[in-house]
């Protein structure tokens, strides 16, 4: 059974079991699955599977099989071994999945560990070539901290190879880089959330004080960073000269925070409620510069930290983000997920660390994290969460926490949002 651990020695291991009905392929060069598989017998087999997730960015597509299948595991072993003869897939492998819930987890040949601080260049080196293993990246969040790559082909021995690292008395830290789908904690941007105003004839009175917090500052000098999937920083309530700051896109590692596919929007969205310049809608904070920072990567992946890195050395006083694990359906009690830990990689942690104390020139950055959509306690998001970060749930225009808001000792404020569908479902959110 594969594993891995989060902590160090000391830390919680967590157990994966491998899909019987699911496969994920890799294809080369941004090609679509259609256009890379090209023998009738490779076509023939993807006839068997319904594509379950996408991730675009690192042309990955994870494949189950359809429900009438009988044979489900049968299946799946015979469409490795065709697809593995396509020429233009990267790959065509096993699918890990998380034991309570069936959520599908996948994994790279990258690995991060840290070495215990007195440990000579020298010797990580030679542990390094020891294991067969290329430095990627060394972080700066850290000391004797390294990014990874094991040899290609390696498969699920990345596992042993990162529990072997790990106990190793040089080594504090070790873990795989692992991936699972990630969450966008939507918003529902709705103006009474700044003053007493009146929607349809009705007083809405549950707002935050924000028209009186910007008779005291409307954000002018301060930077707002938001990490998310993609930003139209040629909106018009981000254009002003200088309204953008050091934009990046940690996914792509260029300059242009841009949307890259059509369903992009979330990051506007949730830049337009903290600092649009109020053309037409005005956010919280309107005279805020804004530092868009593009992370389309899936949930896991070594390009949080490089996101929390970004923020905190280019000069961000608040990082805002709006995203996280996969949320249990609010209106299903019995959901699996609510109660499901999602735990915090040692590399994004430590980045948010670096970020929490290193940056604003030493005073530490602001972290702010939507605590979630789910109805659950916040406890079990590993991100938000966080000692180092502060915690955001949802209230309505009753002042009652939404509906379908995270919940529990580690949120420290409500934001007006909604509780849209809750009346259907007749389930009054507690205080």
């Amino acid at each position: 059974m594969p594993s891995y651990t989060f902590g160090g020695k000391n830390g919680r291991k967590f157990n994966l079991i491998e899909s019987n009905d699911r496969i994920v392929v890799r294809t080369r060069n941004q090609r679509t699955l259609r256009d890379a598989v090209r023998s009738d017998k490779g076509r023939n087999i993807l006839d068997n599977f319904d594509v379950e997730q996408r991730f675009p960015e690192a042309d990955v597509s994870i494949l189950a099989a359809k429900q009438h299948t009988f044979d489900k595991t049968t299946l799946r072993d015979e469409a490795r071994s065709v697809l593995k003869e396509e020429a233009d897939l990267r790959f065509a492998g096993r699918v890990l999945e998380n034991q309570e819930t069936g959520e599908s987890v996948l994994y790279t040949e990258n690995m991060f560990l840290q070495f215990h601080a007195d440990i000579a260049p020298t010797r990580c080196e030679e542990i390094l070539k020891q294991f067969r293993l290329s430095v990627k990246m060394q972080p700066k969040f850290s000391p004797n901290s390294y990014f990874v790559s094991a040899e290609e082909g390696i498969g699920m021995g990345v596992f042993d190879r990162s529990e072997q690292l790990l106990q190793m008395p040089e080594v504090e830290l070790c873990h795989p880089e692992l991936v699972t789908a990630r969450s966008e904690k939507t918003i529902h941007p709705m103006q009474w959330h700044l003053k007493a105003t009146t929607i349809f004839g009705i007083d809405v009175n549950a707002h935050a004080n924000v028209a009186n917090a910007q008779t005291i500052t409307r954000g002018k000098g301060v930077v707002i960073a938001i990490i998310d999937d993609g930003f139209d920083i040629d909106h018009p309530e981000f254009n002003r000269p200088g309204k953008i700051v050091a934009a990046k896109d940690v996914t792509k590692n260029s300059s242009d925070p841009r949307p890259k596919q059509w369903y992009e929007r979330h990051g506007t969205a949730c830049a337009g409620v903290a600092c649009a310049d109020g053309t037409q809608a005005p956010g919280v904070a309107p005279e805020a510069n804004l530092m868009p920072i593009r992370m389309a990567s899936a949930l896991g992946s070594f390009n949080e930290a490089q996101a929390f890195i970004w923020a905190a050395d280019n000069g961000a006083d608040v990082i805002s983000c709006s995203w996280g694990p996969k949320d249990g359906n609010w209106a299903n009690p019995a959901d699996p997920l609510h109660t499901t830990l999602s735990p915090l990689p040692d590399s994004t942690r430590l980045a948010m660390e670096y970020a929490a104390t290193k940056g604003r020139n030493g005073k530490g950055c602001i972290i702010c994290f939507a605590a979630g959509n789910g109805r659950e306690e916040v406890k079990y998001d590993g991100y938000a969460s966080s000692v180092h970060v502060i915690a955001v749930a949802a209230s309505n225009d009753r002042g009652k926490r939404s509906v379908y808001s995270d919940y529990g000792d580690a949120v420290w404020c409500c934001f007006p949002s909604g509780d849209q569908g809750a009346s259907q479902f007749n389930q009054p959110a507690p205080l």
